[in-house]
């Protein structure tokens, strides 16, 4: 099943700069594009960032978490509360 994650972070003064320096790090080791990712979008409101990703599965999503915690922990970002997560029913994209 496909599935939409919203991930909401605590609010962090340097939220833009520590989102950044996660990409850096994810380039590193070279998991950009983790398997079973279908889409990545990020955004701020003031001071805290918003991530929503559509992922193959569940178990795509959290593999990639269980890595990404420490490079997110490296940079001080946490998690408001645990992800919401829903089946996809339509993603629109331009031909």
């Amino acid at each position: 099943m496909t599935i939409v994650t919203h991930i909401v972070n605590t609010p962090k003064a340097d939220a833009r700069q520590a989102y950044e320096a996660s990409w850096t790090v994810m380039d590193e080791q070279g998991i950009r594009h983790p398997h079973g990712r279908r889409s990545h979008t990020a955004w701020l409101v003031d001071d805290t960032l918003h991530v929503c990703d559509v992922w193959d599965s569940p178990e795509d999503m959290n593999a990639f978490l269980h890595t990404l915690g420490p490079i997110l922990n490296q940079f001080d970002m946490r998690l408001a509360g645990p992800p919401e997560v829903g089946e996809l029913l339509n993603l629109v994209r331009p031909a």
